[in-house]
């Protein structure tokens, strides 16, 4: 969330943002979210985890940003005609999606993606 605090997608909400594909080899795991899959956008996710001097286990979630390979740190949704009922989003459009993290040069990187074909989400 734009605070920083982290929430768990509602019901409604599942159809445009939950996982439309995923594969595994090794220890990492590819991802396609719905929303870029349904607007025709290509942004795959790798969550890639491993395991540190310590010996505890680490994952990180990497995302080609700008066309160069980025430790994503932030998601960011900008939407429009949204749908309430009852004081729950039922639906709505997506209008951009703002990525952001930082390349191997531990430089803060972001790129604006706007949905332009078929982003709207919910019943």
């Amino acid at each position: 969330m734009k605070n920083g605090s982290n929430q768990n997608l509602l019901q409604e909400q599942r159809p445009a943002f939950d996982i439309a594909t995923q594969s595994v080899s090794g220890n990492k795991v590819n991802i396609s979210l719905r929303v870029f899959e349904s607007g025709g956008i290509k942004k795959p996710i790798t969550i890639q985890t491993l395991r540190t001097n310590g010996g505890s286990c680490q994952a990180k979630a990497l995302m080609l940003i700008n066309g160069k390979p980025t430790q994503l740190s932030n998601f960011y949704l900008s939407l429009a005609n949204i749908k309430r009922s009852f004081g729950l989003t039922i639906g709505g459009r997506v209008v951009s999606i703002t990525v952001s993290g930082f390349n191997n040069s531990r430089q803060a990187v972001e790129e604006i993606i706007l949905c332009t074909a078929q982003c709207s989400f919910g019943l």
